[in-house]
């Protein structure tokens, strides 16, 4: 069986928030939160790519055609 590939972005390692020197840390904790909201909304996408390919491998395949 040959499944379809899976997203690139779908792989992707979320990115690292560093802090700056003399940011305030609240800054840094926002510049995160922004950035766990994009990885939060890659897992949904990805999470959707691959139900959507679960059920289109669980619905039934017509029988084959005879050979009789």
């Amino acid at each position: 069986m040959s499944l379809p590939a899976l997203p690139a972005r779908c792989r992707d390692n979320m990115p690292r928030v560093t802090p700056k020197a003399g940011e305030k840390w609240r800054a840094v904790q926002g510049r995160w939160q922004i950035v766990a909201d994009g990885v939060d909304r890659r897992t949904a996408d990805c999470a959707a790519f691959y139900d959507d390919v679960k059920a289109g491998l669980s619905t039934a395949a017509p029988p084959p055609p005879s050979s009789r």
